[in-house]
């Protein structure tokens, strides 16, 4: 029923539909195959990219939070040892029976203030700077690992 082209001749449609389709069933099925097999693939990595994203966010977040948590922290503390001092001084003042002795209290508190504060904020600043760099590695980190091809 074949010319020697490999071409039906003189089949029934409905053969001849029936042979046609049976030819390219199995490249069509494979080609599909592919496809979904390339699709999924290429879903799993938009899924795993979306998740490491979410979590790079997270980490930022917190990483940005409990930096200023402890700034704050060593803000208010050493708001209360500057108030103490303050205290102290007046207490110190109160006991001092002559100008120059008074002068030389309130000059030796200021010293000791300057100091101590000039500490604290280097401290801090200090801190900052390290949680910042850390979080910026981290940062850059995450976002290689979410987009390889960016990186």
């Amino acid at each position: 029923m074949e010319n020697n082209t490999g071409l039906v001749s003189e089949l029934n449609p409905n053969e001849a539909m029936k042979q046609w389709s049976q030819r390219i069933d199995a490249p069509a099925r494979e080609y599909v195959e592919r496809s979904a097999a390339s699709a999924q693939k290429t879903l799993t990595g938009i899924h795993e990219a979306g998740t490491s994203h979410s979590g790079s966010f997270e980490s930022a977040v917190l990483h940005a939070v409990e930096t200023n948590a402890k700034v704050s922290r060593n803000f208010a503390d050493l708001v209360y040892k500057n108030t103490q001092a303050s205290i102290r001084l007046i207490r110190t003042l109160s006991g001092v029976r002559t100008l120059q002795g008074a002068f030389q209290v309130y000059a030796d508190y200021l010293k000791n203030m300057s100091e101590t504060n000039l500490a604290s904020y280097r401290g801090s600043a200090e801190y900052v700077r390290e949680r910042v760099t850390e979080g910026a590695t981290t940062a850059r980190e995450n976002l290689s690992k979410a987009f390889p091809r960016a990186a």
